[in-house]
């Protein structure tokens, strides 16, 4: 991950930072073999080029995921 934030810029148009969530979300498919959710994005095109932290979304992204996992083996139980 830290060599990962060293190469990016601080900031990244939200469509670069939309393409590095979508790559997590596919290595999580993969990693835990589970159907993939679908991806409902309604984004404004006008929006994509507007700089944003980069690395923003993938901790929410992640939080999600390992919260939505840990419910399902709950609930498997």
């Amino acid at each position: 991950m830290r060599a990962l934030l060293k190469d990016h810029d601080t900031y990244v148009p939200l469509r670069e930072e939309l393409s590095f969530t979508d790559d997590y979300l596919d290595i999580e498919v993969v990693r835990f073999w589970r159907r993939q959710a679908a991806r409902g994005e309604e984004i404004d095109p006008r929006t994509l080029e507007v700089l944003v932290p980069s690395i923003l979304l993938q901790p929410l992204i992640e939080t999600a995921s390992s919260t939505g996992l840990s419910r399902a083996f709950t609930a498997a139980r």
